[in-house]
């Protein structure tokens, strides 16, 4: 009994110093004004720090809607479907080897939006 109730404050503890550490700070706001919370380790391809920019250079010029998460979040078939292809990005937009890569590990981690540390 004593090691079982020790062991549930040992997790509580835990729980509540993990969620602490993602402060106002460390939180992105989506287009709203809402808070996003951070959830991904430092070195988790994220959104915010990957994504969005080879989304910006790749799809972007030519497809503006994919500039923000929740449009690429909700048409991510269709999009990885074309990069996967090679129907897409057409010339002059390119996607690098690296990038692809990327972002089907983006995609395959459970696309991410934001990491506490950006």
């Amino acid at each position: 009994m004593q090691i079982h109730l020790s062991l549930r404050l040992l997790i509580g503890t835990l729980l509540v110093v993990a969620l602490g550490s993602c402060s106002d700070a460390t939180k992105d706001h989506q287009a709203d004004g809402s808070a996003v919370s951070c959830l991904a380790a430092a070195d988790t391809v994220t959104w915010t720090n990957g994504i969005k920019t080879i989304m910006e250079g790749s799809c972007t010029p030519c497809h503006s809607i994919y500039s923000t998460y929740a449009t690429v979040a909700r048409e991510i078939s269709s999009i990885s479907d074309s990069i996967d292809k090679g129907r897409m990005p057409k010339s002059p937009q390119t996607m690098t080897d690296a990038q692809k890569k990327t972002f089907k590990a983006w995609v395959t981690a459970g696309m991410v939006e934001v990491s506490c540390n950006k």
